[in-house]
């Protein structure tokens, strides 16, 4: 069995280095943190969603601020003192995984 799940690793790891990347040149704002998080609450309304830790800096986090009202969101990468805008939009939506047969 160990075997079996190496080897799907191995395959797996090397149909992702198989691809190839594409570089885009995409505008990304950014502000001092608390200028951009009270611009998001006072002006459009926008309250935190989804908030994580960055996978590769301890210090960064992203977050999703989110109008249900409006259906508007913006996503945020920050740390204490600056935040970056990486996406912005509208037709907000939640979608959650299908439950299993044990109701997870």
């Amino acid at each position: 069995m160990r075997v079996l799940v190496l080897a799907f690793l191995f395959c797996l790891h090397s149909v992702v280095n198989a691809q190839d990347s594409v570089k885009i040149d995409k505008p990304i704002v950014c502000f001092p943190t608390s200028t951009l998080l009270t611009t998001l609450k006072e002006k459009y309304n926008e309250q935190p969603i989804f908030v994580g830790k960055h996978g590769l800096y301890d210090d960064v986090i992203t977050a999703v601020y989110g109008n249900i009202t409006a259906g508007t969101y913006t996503m945020v990468e920050m740390d204490k003192n600056i935040a970056c805008i990486v996406s912005i939009g509208t037709d907000l939506q939640f979608r959650f995984p299908a439950k299993n047969e044990l109701g997870l």
